[in-house]
């Protein structure tokens, strides 16, 4: 069975992505099914990393693909470019396009802005192609295109070492804010490599042509690093990552790596942060705000004890309830007997809450009977006490990587698949494929 320890039974919080400007069908998911609709790929690795809803009900994928054949036959380079499609609200195909050069290009997230064109966020190790410069090992990458995929201008943040951009948004005030890792070692004299260390969490606040108004890193002497980020009522932000350090801008480390979570301002200013963890490697991936001005992070595990609630498998998931100081309110611990690991959580427009991501549990509420990793997506109730769950599985590793819910009130899952048999059978998956699944009715 599936392990559930409540230390406060209380949570209300919201959906990551901006739903403002979308209508939503209201929807009960009690009697719902999960099923694949589509696998798209060709014969070599091709990855996603994030799912969007769309304004105009439809929603839209963005990862980084290898293959030249299959779905991706228009892609003419070899190697990992950004791949963007976008789907229409009843899950059609409307358009896929390709961005890069000669080199290794990432693409992590996208987000919508006002006037129908679209941002994507990664990093890129190319300088040709659609990529115009490169300092050194990977840089942070913004793109924009327009509503059809075309690309309307590019610019890359760096510089000589390795700097991974995870995550963006569009802000309150009509900029964009995006955030990663900074290799300070190699940031040839922009940080203080005397006072930091391997890498630090990097963020940039930036208007609507990718001009920087302003850019800070916070850290310590060891890794840290930033994988999500949200806007706070008061126009600063809230980071999450982790980090392995104990010094300097962390004041306190509980063993390996800790949860990290760091509140700036809307220039950019440190204002206060906050560890969460204990001796094993403790990993934030994202963070969500809550209606009553707190927030919930979703986070991985493989510490043996936390706050007086162990463990017994390899490694489980977290969600934390903060208030705006960063204090805990509540911790749930979710998890079974082997492996399991959270991707991404989202809140639903009824209040329910949906987590995506994989497990190698073979007796547990999952219902995973195979050697690898099958995909994973649990219901819990506003209190966060789990209530239903769903899976998706073959012989091959597959895994849940991202969801949202899109206008029509179903919820989109997408994730990896090496599987073709089991629930994957029909589709004929070759090498490292994407899934794009839905739960209605």
């Amino acid at each position: 069975m599936i392990r559930l320890y409540v230390l406060i039974l209380f949570f209300l919080f919201s959906c990551s992505p901006d739903y403002s400007e979308i209508n939503f069908i209201e929807t009960n998911f009690d009697n719902r099914t999960l099923k694949i609709i589509d696998i798209i790929g060709g014969s070599d690795e091709d990855i996603v990393n994030k799912v969007i809803p769309t304004k105009d009900g439809g929603f839209m994928i963005i990862g980084n693909s290898k293959s030249v054949d299959g779905h991706f036959e228009m892609k003419k380079r070899l190697g990992n470019d950004i791949f963007v499609t976008k789907f229409s609200s009843s899950a059609e195909i409307q358009w896929t396009n390709f961005y890069g050069g000669s080199d290794d290009d990432i693409g992590n997230d996208i987000v919508e802005s006002v006037d129908g064109s679209f941002y994507l966020i990664g990093y890129s190790k190319s300088k040709d192609g659609d990529a115009s410069i490169n300092k050194g090992q990977h840089d942070n990458w913004l793109l924009k295109i327009d509503s059809s995929g075309n690309l309307l201008w590019e610019k890359s943040y760096g510089f000589a070492g390795h700097d991974h951009a995870y995550n963006i948004i569009a802000t309150n005030d009509g900029g964009l804010f995006f955030n990663g890792f900074l290799d300070i070692t190699a940031s040839n004299g922009q940080g203080k490599a005397l006072r930091h260390g391997v890498g630090e969490f990097w963020c940039h606040k930036i208007d609507q042509k990718g001009n920087v108004i302003w850019r800070n890193y916070f850290g310590g002497s060891n890794n840290d690093r930033s994988y999500d980020a949200i806007e706070t009522a008061d126009g600063g932000y809230i980071l999450l990552g982790t980090s392995e350090s104990n010094d300097f801008d962390i004041s306190k480390n509980n063993g390996s790596y800790d949860i990290w979570v760091v509140k700036i301002s809307r220039f950019g200013d440190l204002e206060w942060e906050k560890s969460y963890g204990a001796t094993g490697i403790d990993k934030g991936i994202a963070i969500i705000k809550n209606i009553e001005n707190s927030y919930t992070i979703l986070g991985n595990t493989n510490s043996q004890l936390i706050n007086g609630v162990s463990s017994k498998g390899m490694n489980d998931y977290l969600i934390i309830k903060l208030d705006s100081e960063g204090n805990t309110i509540s911790k749930i611990r979710y998890g079974g007997s082997d492996f399991d690991f959270a991707k991404d959580i989202i809140q639903t427009n009824y209040g329910s809450y949906f987590i995506i991501g994989y497990s190698k549990n073979p007796n547990n509420l999952y219902d995973v009977s195979l050697n690898k990793n099958a995909v994973f997506l649990t219901q819990t109730q506003k209190n966060g006490i789990l209530e239903k769950s769903w899976n998706l599985k073959g012989s091959g590793d597959d895994l849940g990587v991202s969801l949202c819910q899109i206008a029509n009130g179903s919820i989109i899952l997408v994730g990896t698949t090496e599987s073709n048999d089991g629930d994957f059978e029909r589709f004929n998956s070759n090498g490292t494929d994407i899934f794009i699944a839905i739960l209605n009715e």
